[in-house]
């Protein structure tokens, strides 16, 4: 089970969606093998201790303690973790790289797809709006010539990061529509069992008008009979009577 205590229904169902679960395993592995893989690219040009080559150690641990999280039946930290770290990782990347004329810009449009899959409207409305200000705070850096120049020195890690970026995004663009269409499968087959028990119920009301049509034709024939026959009855008791009668007018004349 992947919903945590204290999620809402919406949020449990949203994590209880194999597609969400896929695309969070999916990314945790992804992050951690990629922050590893730059990391040790950029040893070729950086040494162990500096900055850039310690962020992808970071990412490569965060994608890592992520996919223990979603293990661990925590889903939403390891969301929390995977679009965090991610996303603060392109940031700081993005601004010793070269800031808007850098390529790591590519990142950002990944997190807010990612974030809506698995952290929902809110959170990406959040995320889009901190990822603007970001935006703006760079085009004022360049303007005022402050903005790094952009490396492409090394073109091993820049492989593994456009590698990594591509197959992310083919991955979600993917299981999403798959997703989608086994939903939309299974609404029609709902939709077809509806009506299908429609077309039934409309049946037996139906059939049941026409058999309490033919039980009160039965009821009014057997009414009308027996109505015959207590008139034939009171005939019959009539004539009796009729001959008590004279024969008591007889017997007061006498």
């Amino acid at each position: 089970m992947w919903p945590e205590k204290g999620m809402t229904n919406s949020q449990e169902r949203d994590y209880l969606d194999p597609v969400v679960q896929k695309i969070l395993q999916i990314g945790a592995v992804l992050l951690c093998f990629v922050g590893f893989a730059i990391a040790l690219a950029l040893l070729k040009d950086h040494a162990l201790a500096s900055v850039i080559v310690f962020l992808h150690v970071f990412l490569g641990v965060s994608g890592a303690a992520s996919f223990w999280f979603a293990q661990k039946n925590q889903a939403r930290k390891a969301a929390v973790l995977l679009i965090g770290s991610y996303w603060i990782g392109a940031a700081f990347v993005t601004v010793v790289n070269g800031g808007l004329r850098g390529p790591n810009l590519i990142n950002f449009p990944l997190a807010l797809v990612l974030t809506g899959w698995l952290l929902g409207v809110g959170a990406t409305l959040v995320l889009a709006v901190l990822t603007e200000l970001f935006m703006v705070g760079l085009l004022v850096a360049d303007g005022m010539g402050y903005t790094s120049q952009a490396d492409y020195s090394n073109l091993t890690a820049y492989f593994i990061f456009f590698s990594a970026i591509t197959l992310v995004t083919a991955l979600a663009t993917v299981l999403g529509r798959g997703g989608y269409l086994k939903r939309v499968g299974e609404t029609q087959e709902k939709a077809d069992a509806l009506a299908a028990s429609q077309l039934a119920l409309r049946q037996h009301l139906d059939q049941l008008e026409v058999d309490f049509t033919r039980f009160h034709r039965q009821i009014s024939t057997s009414s009308s009979k027996l109505l015959e026959v207590h008139r034939a009855q009171l005939v019959e008791m009539a004539v009796p009577a009729n001959a008590i009668v004279k024969t008591l007018d007889v017997v007061k004349h006498v």
